[in-house]
């Protein structure tokens, strides 16, 4: 956990998307690990992750972005995530995401 957490504290978009896709990808392949990372949601969903979210959406004005088909958008990820850890969480997962988002 905390290697993931230090990883979030950068801010660095490109690590904070790998973090949150390895994230994704644990709690797809392993359900019963959503359940056990309730307790460190508070270290997982941290401020930074609060930050990229409060920015909102991406402006491209009139360019093309290219991210869409690789699905790099961070927001999107990120809301994914949350929505995973909510799913798989338990009871608990849903009032620890609304006290930390």
């Amino acid at each position: 956990i905390h290697p993931m957490r230090v990883a979030l504290l950068t801010r660095n978009p490109d690590q904070v998307l790998s973090v949150i896709r390895i994230l994704k990808h644990l709690v797809q392949t392993h359900p019963t690990l959503g359940k056990s990372l309730v307790p460190y949601y508070g270290q997982l969903i941290t401020p930074s992750l609060n930050m990229f979210l409060s920015k909102g959406g991406r402006s491209t004005f009139d360019k093309m972005d290219y991210s869409q088909y690789r699905i790099a958008d961070l927001n999107v990820e990120i809301l994914e995530m949350l929505e995973l850890f909510e799913k798989n969480g338990g009871n608990q997962a849903y009032v620890n995401i609304k006290l930390m988002v």
